[in-house]
């Protein structure tokens, strides 16, 4: 149990973080109805829009209301209590998701969205490099949407890197979109009905202003699929906002200050979104949730692997809070340390809005502005830390301001390793600059610790109150012109939001479970739709929903003869046993299930090399189902290329042929003469460090009995 800054007593860690309120602040956290969102769902913010373009869709079943299909939304959820039967609760949260699952693989026709290039990311020298800039325009709505107008504030020259194979004119922007990938929209359908959701007769695609330069066009395609339905196998219910077919966006390569690098080999690659509503209310149940969406898209057999290849979207809030997006979440067992530590910083934030409300008023804040920097590069220009003494040579200065009433506050922490002033940070790394440096911080490790007093001085923070003074200053490196910008566009307006509490906006994940700030929340002013495609009609009555592949390995359980521990892994994990039994017939299914849930761990346990052994087994079973490869050598082989001593596609398979009863008897004749008296497991070892890969273990086992009489 911890405390943590604003008096509350939090409890953090699996399965959930539990905030016990004190009786000062138990009024923040009554009831669960102080605020209510929904996740942005495919397309964003515009249902309405998008499903008024559909007009006179009635399909048998659906209700049509001035060529609005109305979808039953009824569904019921359980009631607080029964959902703290299965999960710890954060009181009041709110979470939904939005599941991208890229498609195509080899049982379908592996193309893009709206072209015939392949739908696999290339990772080579490019065929060709051109630039692009991105302007924001308006959408339906007449307005240009704030996160498309941030983006494009930053100023920034795009370069993408194309790839003949996997790159034509309509990414280069160059040519319309070719028809509709009707496999994308098959697998759409299939995905709609395990969720037993409302298929829409007819699709709209809708262009999503997108101008980070992830788009060379400036938006991204999108389209409406179905609408309702529930997540199967889930107790307390979770309901589906949407299904949506669209295009996944390039590849990021480089950021810099001027300009960023993208794979454009990625853009167009199909994506199936699937938003839930926010009916999540712990963190454990948000990645209970996510899992299970994954399994319901693998179980079509027609989605990509691999890492990247599925990316959740999770929207959080608490009450008195706001809707916060943390965008591009891979991992999904960190899933719920996203939402645990967002939902604590969000309850940080608004006791830092308490706090910092009674020390100063938001118009002290408010008017400060560039014209109050204040030069201190003399200062640094002392220091010898690295990046400064290497910013002041080229040139930079150090500008600072004055900031009232937040000493203390700027290192306040907001969650885990991550303090207010590391939001402010944030701004600037959005900006191309480094982070920034405040006076909660100990400014030894910027090589001026002893000049702190003197930096004090040149802020006005001085004299005989200085010692009781609530004044910090804050200091960027950099171009005056930039750093004038940065304090007049984000840094003073995020100040003065510390007086409303939690933004709405969009956050980056980290590797440690925080989030960084990456563009304001964008609106449904970034929508409009596309004049290019022609609407799409869909006809669900020949497509099926998948055998969900719980049902699946149930099946494998009966069949093959694997545990039911293996099973449960194989599902929770979404590894591709079931699909591997039939591409691999004469493989043992024990020995299949035993690869790929143990290998990779295995390895990395033991040799402490991480390796994405399911794409890497792939290509080995393949060759023991040719009869190139013996199974027993196949866990030496990962381990060879894990140290660099094979390469992947390229192995020389007569490295592992197995050794004959003969030599094997005279590899164990020789250990014992070594060694007489060495008891049967040593004896075992040593021979086995000699034939690994080359023979069976239990077969080293038998010849060692024989040896011994």
């Amino acid at each position: 149990m911890l405390s943590d800054d604003f008096g509350r007593r939090v409890a953090v860690g699996s399965p959930g973080l539990r905030t016990v309120p004190d009786t000062a602040s138990s009024e923040l956290l009554q009831g669960s109805n102080y605020l209510s969102f929904l996740s942005g769902p495919c397309p964003g913010e515009s249902i309405k829009s998008a499903v008024l373009h559909n007009e006179n869709m009635g399909a048998k079943g659906d209700v049509v209301t001035g060529g609005v299909v109305a979808v039953d939304t009824t569904t019921k959820v359980a009631d607080q209590s029964s959902v703290e039967a299965v999960y710890p609760v954060i009181p009041g949260l709110k979470v939904g998701l939005e599941i991208h699952q890229q498609l195509g693989n080899a049982t379908t026709k592996n193309r893009k969205l709206f072209c015939a290039c392949t739908a696999d990311i290339v990772e080579r020298q490019p065929d060709v490099v051109f630039s692009r800039q991105l302007r924001a325009i308006a959408g339906e709505t007449g307005i240009i949407d704030i996160a498309a107008a941030a983006e494009q504030a930053k100023g920034k020259r795009y370069l993408y890197h194309a790839f003949q194979e996997a790159s034509c004119l309509v990414e280069m922007d160059e040519e319309p979109p070719h028809p509709v990938n009707q496999e994308a929209m098959t697998t759409g359908v299939m995905v709609a009905k395990a969720f037993g959701s409302t298929i829409l007769p007819r699709v709209q695609f809708m262009r999503k202003t997108v101008v980070d330069g992830s788009a060379v066009s400036g938006f991204q395609r999108t389209g409406l699929l179905a609408l309702g339905g529930t997540i199967p196998g889930l107790d307390p219910a979770v309901r589906i906002q949407t299904v949506c077919v669209e295009e996944d966006a390039s590849q990021i390569i480089e950021r810099g200050a001027n300009h960023d690098s993208y794979n454009l080999s990625r853009l167009g690659i199909p994506l199936i979104e699937v938003a839930t509503e926010p009916d999540i209310t712990s963190p454990q149940q948000a990645q209970d949730a996510a899992s299970q969406i994954g399994m319901v898209l693998r179980s079509t057999r027609r989605v990509k692997r691999g890492l990247g290849t599925i990316r959740q979207d999770v929207n959080v809030s608490v009450p008195g809070g706001n809707r916060v997006e943390i965008k591009g979440c891979q991992d999904l067992r960190l899933l719920k340390t996203y939402v645990e530590y967002e939902a604590r910083r969000q309850l940080s934030l608004l006791a830092l809005k308490n706090d910092v409300g009674s020390r100063v008023r938001k118009a002290d804040i408010a008017t400060i502005s560039s014209g109050d920097i204040i030069d201190v590069t003399a200062v640094f220009a002392q220091s010898k830390t690295g990046f400064i003494k290497s910013a002041i040579t080229k040139g930079d200065a150090a500008l600072g301001i004055k900031v009232p009433g937040m000493r203390g506050l700027f290192g306040r922490e907001l969650c885990p390793g991550y303090r207010f002033g590391s939001e402010l940070a944030d701004l600037a790394r959005a900006r191309g600059f480094g982070g920034l440096i405040h006076s909660d911080e100990d400014l030894g490790k910027y090589g001026v610790g002893d000049h702190k007093g003197a930096l004090a001085s040149m802020f006005g923070i001085e004299g005989p109150d200085a010692a009781a003074s609530h004044d910090a200053f804050i200091i960027l490196l950099g171009k005056p012109d930039r750093v004038a910008a940065l304090i007049d566009d984000l840094i003073i307006p995020r100040l003065t939001q510390m007086f409303d509490g939690v933004q709405k906006e969009v956050r980056k994940p980290n590797p440690d479970g925080t989030t960084s700030f990456q563009r304001p929340m964008p609106g449904a002013a970034r929508m409009y739709p596309e004049t290019d495609i022609p609407l799409v009609i869909v006809d669900a009555s020949s497509v099926s929903a998948p055998k969900l592949l719980t049902e699946q390995i149930a099946d494998a359980v009966a069949n093959a003869g694997i545990s039911e521990d293996q099973a449960r892994q194989i599902v929770r994990e979404g590894l591709p046993f079931d699909e591997w039994r039939e591409r691999f017939p004469s493989v043992d299914p024990t020995f299949l299930a035993t690869a790929i849930i143990t290998f990779g761990k295995e390895i990395a346990a033991r040799y402490k090399k991480e390796i994405d052994h399911i794409a890497l087994l792939e290509p080995l079973l393949s060759a023991v189902e040719r009869k190139l490869l013996d199974k027993s050598s196949v866990f030496q082989a990962l381990v060879d290329i894990a140290e660099g001593k094979a390469a992947p596609g390229s192995i020389d398979y007569s490295r592992y042929a197995q050794l004959s009863d003969e030599d094997l008897a005279a590899i164990v004749r020789e250990e014992i003469a070594k060694n007489p008296a060495l008891p049967a497991g040593g004896l075992m070892g040593n021979v086995m460090a000699r034939v690994r890969g080359k023979a069976d273990g239990k077969r080293v086992q038998e010849i060692i009995a024989r040896a011994r009489g």
